[in-house]
């Protein structure tokens, strides 16, 4: 054992730290959960509820009665919302379980208002009975890809600049679904949890922005399109062989 020890520290100091930054299971919609069309705000002040520890938020009062008699169709109503949401900017193109490659055959599962894609059944089944691990690895590739790269350089709620005099070094990082959000002051995080779709608003504009112009496209915009390209390949290979 005493030989042991020292190689273990030494190999502790070698690893490079992995970081993730705070996730937030947020409802990350800005339309009402049971009332698909209908604005949050449009209404009055949306009705946060928890059901079965997930966040839903609604347009009226009136909701909250449809959301607790139909919680399960309305929970899948939300995840097919979600999927459609979250799934064009995914981060991985791996299974988190497995580490198998995604294809076209991949399984959509939402824990946590997050999406998360497998390779398999077996693999889903995992991440619903134990989502937190799997949602971890999730968030450290979330924080790798978005954090360097981070499009806006003023707060998602204040609008303050973020790194800048007062403020440098004091950046909060938290993760909404599949994007990374920066926010000046923890404050600001309690804004964000008060509306997180407008802050997700803002920072996937943001990206579209910078993706926009050819010049400005980031390292994590450039690998999202390489993906997405390879996949399309991959699928017409995959096509031209079954014919």
């Amino acid at each position: 054992m005493r030989t042991t020890r020292p190689l273990l520290l030494a190999l502790l100091i070698a690893s490079p730290a992995v970081f993730a930054a705070d996730r937030l299971p947020l409802y990350p919609l800005g339309t009402c959960a049971v009332a698909e069309k209908s604005e949050l705000g449009s209404m009055g002040d949306p009705v946060t509820k928890v059901v079965d520890g997930r966040e839903y938020r609604l347009c009226c009062a009136k909701c909250d009665g449809r959301l607790a008699k139909q919680t399960d169709k309305i929970a899948e109503s939300v995840d097919k919302r979600i999927i459609a949401q979250q799934k064009p900017t995914y981060p991985m193109d791996t299974c988190v379980v497995a580490g198998e490659r995604l294809g076209e055959d991949a399984v959509d599962v939402v824990v946590k208002n997050t999406l998360v894609r497998l390779c398999c059944n077996n693999c889903a089944r995992k991440v619903k009975a134990n989502p937190a691990p799997f949602l971890k690895k999730l968030d450290i590739r979330i924080t790798a890809t978005q954090s360097k790269d981070y499009p806006l350089t003023t707060c998602v709620v204040s609008g303050e600049p973020l790194d800048e005099g007062d403020m440098a070094g004091k950046t909060f990082e938290v993760i909404v679904g599949n994007r990374l959000l920066k926010v000046c002051c923890k404050g600001c995080i309690r804004g964000l949890k008060k509306d997180p779709a407008a802050a997700l608003e803002a920072v996937e504009a943001g990206w579209k922005a910078r993706a926009e112009t050819k010049e400005g496209k980031t390292p994590f915009q450039r690998a999202l399109e390489e993906k997405q390209k390879a996949q399309e390949k991959e699928n017409a290979q995959k096509k031209d062989s079954k014919d």
